[in-house]
């Protein structure tokens, strides 16, 4: 089944933002809401959306950058609950992403987004605030936001991570052996 939407990109004669250049960025304050941006010229464009949960579509992270894979969770999860994100969903996500690529995965980020959640300003407890949609398609790491947020798990958390708290005193979500080598694949 397929219909069609309108989404926002960033516009083709914007700067580009995969490389960190100081002219195209979105600031959050320490409770994780936007608060700044600069650079942005979007453009709208409507394309075809197939839904992606047909039995007749197969969708693979090799071909199409991510995967729908059936994984009921063990116990229910509170989202708006931090500590229940962390210490339950947090081991659930790492299996799974872990078995459908073959790779060793580390859970570090979460936002819970809803429109009316923001407009009431809802926090999450223990957590940050709820966040609005995200209203722009965009990826969350830039080519050189990714390996410096690797560089970053790769030592104890600290300001506003959110692992603060639940790793111990002085260690890091990643070794950092682990980590220079997989900053040295790329």
């Amino acid at each position: 089944m397929a219909d069609s939407g309108t989404f926002t990109f960033m516009a083709g004669e914007s700067l580009s933002s995969l490389y960190r250049n100081g002219r195209v960025l979105i600031d959050r304050d320490p409770r994780g809401n936007t608060s700044d941006s600069k650079g942005i010229d979007v453009d709208h464009r409507t394309m075809v959306v197939h839904d992606a949960r047909q039995p007749e579509v197969s969708m693979t992270c090799d071909e199409n950058g991510f995967e729908i894979c059936e994984h009921p969770l063990t116990a229910p999860v509170s989202f708006l609950d931090h500590d229940d994100v962390i210490r339950n969903y947090y081991p659930q996500c790492e299996q799974l992403v872990a078995k459908a690529t073959g790779a060793r995965a580390f859970a570090f980020d979460h936002n819970v987004r809803s429109a009316s959640g923001k407009e009431g300003n809802r926090a999450i407890e223990g957590g940050q605030d709820v966040q609005g949609p995200a209203h722009m398609v965009h990826g969350d790491y830039t080519l050189w936001g990714a390996p410096e947020r690797l560089a970053q798990l790769s030592q104890p958390p600290g300001g506003n991570d959110t692992l603060k708290g639940y790793l111990p005193e002085g260690e890091s979500l990643i070794p950092a052996d682990l980590a220079a080598a997989a900053r040295l694949d790329g």
